[in-house]
Parts: structure tokens; sequence; C-alpha cells
């Protein structure tokens, strides 16, 4: 199980608890959030008529999504309904509102990245139980934000990675994936479960973080 990996500490897998329950009710609803926004500002309402427009993690969270997140590392939330036939250039709009998902992940990890590096460097937390508390799930909260920017960067349906791969593909091949999505989505998820995935995702996972330390500086 993901929640296990790399320590049997108990205290390390409680705050790692903490962070993807922070994460689940806070982060995932930021992504959708940033997917409708964009969808809006390209001119489709179709979210915000929908009441998707919105951070209420309510009107995003997806049960299925959020146990997968504590059982193999990656979850989901329900999908902003965007209608493309509203954008200007449909396959322009489709990329920059799939890009905006995992855009929202990363710019919620640097921002993590950001608060731990001042808590440590400025020493703002002097008792040393509590420090060792905020490292660790900052640590976490990044690392959680990476994976699933690295996860819905997968060019597969109905991931946000596919949305922006529509730019460089032919309209029958498209229609043909969607076509066939259901099926898509559950190999999909049979191969994560199995770890197919893993050692692509660690490398866009550790180039992700690779980037972060560089603009923090940690």
């Amino acid at each position: 199980m993901w929640l296990f990996r790399n320590s049997w500490d108990p205290y390390a897998m409680f705050v790692k608890i903490i962070a993807i329950s922070f994460v689940a009710v806070f982060i995932i609803p930021l992504h959708e959030y940033a997917h409708a926004f964009a969808a809006y500002k390209l001119g489709d309402k179709t979210a915000l008529q929908r009441g998707r427009l919105t951070l209420n993690p309510l009107k995003h969270m997806d049960i299925y999504g959020v146990i997968c997140m504590f059982l193999i590392g990656y979850g989901w939330a329900k999908p902003v309904p965007v209608d493309s036939r509203n954008f200007k250039n449909r396959r322009v709009g489709v990329a920059i509102t799939s890009a905006a998902g995992p855009a929202a992940n990363f710019l919620a990890a640097l921002l993590g990245a950001i608060v731990l590096k001042v808590i440590v460097s400025a020493h703002l937390v002097p008792d040393a139980i509590f420090r060792r508390f905020v490292v660790l799930f900052f640590q976490e909260y990044v690392q959680i934000n990476v994976a699933l920017a690295a996860f819905n960067l997968l060019p597969i349906p109905p991931l946000d990675g596919f949305g922006i791969a529509e730019m460089f593909l032919s309209e029958p091949i498209v229609h043909l994936v969607y076509a066939n999505q259901a099926l898509i989505s559950v190999v999909m998820l049979v191969a994560m479960c199995m770890g197919f995935f893993d050692k692509f995702l660690a490398n866009i996972s550790g180039f992700l973080v690779r980037v972060i330390t560089l603009l923090v500086g940690l």
C-alpha cells in the first residue's frame, strides 16, 4: 500500500494521512476550480452554470478518487463539465483548460516549498516535536501535489494530459479514443494499481521536484 511506502514509522504515516486529507479537501478542489476558471475565461460557462466554478470540496469530491489517494498515491475528483464548442479555438481551449489543473498542483507545491523554507530558515517553530510535524507535513504536501500533477499529465483520457495531447492528434484518432474512453479508463486504473506507470511518474515527479528545489533554493 502506498501509504506505507518508504516508511513504517507510525508518526510519519500519521503526518502523511493528515497531508493527504488536506490535499483532498483543499487542493483537489483547487485543481478542478482551475479547470473551470480557465474554461470560463476562454468563453465556456458550462462549469459556472453547473455550480462547479467554486472551491467548495463537496461540489468536486469523488469518494473513490479520495480512497485511491490513500491506497495508490493518486486520486481524482468529478470531472469539470466543459463544452469545447464555446472556445474560439477548440484545440487550444481544450489544451489550456486541461493544463490548468496540473499547473494548479505545481503552484500549490511551489507555495508549500516556499512556506517550508521560510519556516525552517527563520526558525519559526522552536519546539522540536512540532517542528518535525511541520517539516514532514510540508514535505508530504509537496510530494503529493507533484505526484498529482505528474499523474494528470499522462496522455490518457480522462486525464488532463490527453486534453493537451489533442493539439497534436488528428480528429479521427481523438474521436476513436473518446469512443473507447470507458474501457481505457478501466485498463488505466488496473495498470496504475499494478504499478505499470510508477517509473514514468517517478521521473516526471522527480523533474518537477528538482524544478521546485531550484526555484525555492531548498
